[in-house]
């Protein structure tokens, strides 16, 4: 592989779309990886290939992988219901229109199972397509569960989160849509509780510590904190743009403490050879955290045909992870997944081309597809292939 080439890449992305970056391309035995920029535009340190990012969406494939692994281990099915661990979701009402009255409801045709918070069609969360016209992320927003980009200070603890959401009607019948995000915030307060542990531990029992994954955690302590990158956004927003970069959190900030509310949807911090770590297992059949037959269903499309993850290309979803179908625009190869995380950072699988690749940086993308970094790195790191 073309390495160099992959590095002059990455170092024209800085500072012009980003302060800093970490990049790690594994292929076959090989891995490659490199840095650029900075970790702080305020002190000028320099970005390290163990810097911690905060990797936001990147926690999906995670929790994910850990609720896979508590079903190997049979502590759950994924067929079960999940009101022996959430009773707060017994009993559900349905929205009758997605745009309101939040109260114009009727009953719910079945239980919610884990199936369907791993797929994301449990009934929660956004629609990519019409984000602005549900009336449920609008009482998710009124309520503070955690509507934008992760905050994990200003979130409210396990118990009292589950029973505001216990009051929020399903924006749709379970099984029948996908909508993002809220599913796996769930899943991470099912691990919780079916454990009776702290997300934390049971994530480093099931995924963490089996991956080598020594740095990948939801706060970072002082002894980590030189390591630490500060995040930065683009005029106070994480919707891209060509406005003036603000800094979004400083590394004494929001993930200096374990949060009242570990989220199981976006508040990991992690490196790239932690990241490494973790997408070679799965690509490698497991390793030590998975069967090959969990790694096959948590990367197959769960969704019908009919439906598509995003507007502007079709895309479908496995658990915790995006799945590339035939015909897609970007340079992936059908079957390859992977994820994107708002806070600026990457992951894909491409097992045609026994490939991982994973791009860290500090400044925030403008949605999971399109951002010009992941374009430009895509296409490095595809152009510098054998």
């Amino acid at each position: 592989m073309d390495s160099d080439a992959v590095r002059r890449a990455m170092h024209e992305l800085t500072p012009s779309l980003a302060p800093g970056l970490a990049w790690a391309v594994g292929l076959g035995d090989e891995v490659h990886q490199g840095v650029a920029g900075v970790g702080s535009l305020e002190t000028g340190a320099p970005i390290e290939i163990d810097s911690i990012f905060r990797i936001a969406s990147l926690t999906k494939p995670i929790t994910a992988a850990a609720v896979l692994r508590a079903a190997e281990d049979g502590v759950l099915a994924i067929e079960d219901s999940v009101e022996a661990w959430l009773p707060e979701l017994a009993d559900r009402r349905v929205l009758r229109d997605r745009t309101g009255p939040i109260d114009d409801t009727v009953g719910a045709d079945r239980e919610i199972t884990v199936r369907d918070l791993m797929s994301f069609t449990a009934g929660y969360g956004f629609d990519f397509a019409d984000f602005d016209h549900q009336i449920q992320v609008a009482e998710l927003r009124r309520l503070g569960l955690g509507v934008g980009p992760p905050a994990p200070a200003s979130m409210p603890p396990i118990d009292e989160w589950m029973r505001r959401l216990q009051t929020i009607p399903l924006d749709h019948q379970p099984g029948t849509a996908w909508r993002y995000h809220f599913c796996s915030e769930i899943l991470g307060v099912l691990l919780h509780r079916a454990y009776e542990q702290p997300l934390d531990e049971v994530l480093a029992e099931l995924v963490l510590t089996p991956a080598g994954m020594v740095d990948t955690a939801f706060h970072v302590d002082a002894a980590r904190q030189q390591r630490f990158t500060t995040s930065y956004t683009v005029d106070g927003t994480v919707d891209g743009g060509t406005g003036r970069t603000v800094v979004y959190d400083t590394p004494d900030g929001q993930w200096s403490a374990p949060p009242p509310f570990p989220s199981g949807g976006g508040g990991l911090v992690s490196t790239v050879g932690d990241y490494m770590a973790f997408g070679r297992a799965l690509i490698n059949g497991g390793g030590s955290v998975l069967s090959a037959r969990s790694v096959d269903e948590m990367t197959r499309d769960h969704l019908p045909p009919a439906i598509s993850i995003a507007t502007e290309d079709d895309i479908g979803w496995g658990y915790g992870v995006d799945v590339r179908r035939p015909g897609g625009s970007d340079r992936r190869s059908p079957g390859s997944y992977g994820w994107v995380g708002g806070l600026g950072t990457v992951w894909w699988n491409d097992p045609a081309h026994d490939l991982t690749a994973v791009l860290f940086t500090n400044r925030s993308v403008d949605g999971p597809h399109g951002a010009r970094t992941i374009e430009v790195f895509q296409r490095a790191v595809y152009e510098a292939l054998p």
